[in-house]
């Protein structure tokens, strides 16, 4: 088999399932609008709030969920200055 990086990151069925399943519930939804979706706000404040947890984050931390791509480096070089 070759190898190539960052293409697949996981085979696992099951996961793939899952995925796909919360691709179908959530991927026509805009995060913007939190008034119109606001299960969308709740699952960012879920996510932030368990990540900050995984990197022992203190009551002075934050966070938030970006769409990927150039507005996640974005993000990130903006965290990093800040």
């Amino acid at each position: 088999q070759g190898q190539c990086s960052g293409t697949v990151y996981n085979d696992n069925a099951e996961l793939q399932k899952l995925l796909c399943l919360t691709h179908e519930k959530f991927h026509w939804s805009n995060p913007l609008h939190f008034s119109t979706f606001p299960g969308v706000q709740k699952m960012e404040a879920e996510v932030v709030a368990m990540t900050l947890d995984m990197f022992h984050g203190t009551e002075r931390c934050c966070g938030t969920v970006t769409s990927g791509g150039t507005e996640s480096i974005m993000m990130a070089m903006k965290a990093y200055r800040d």
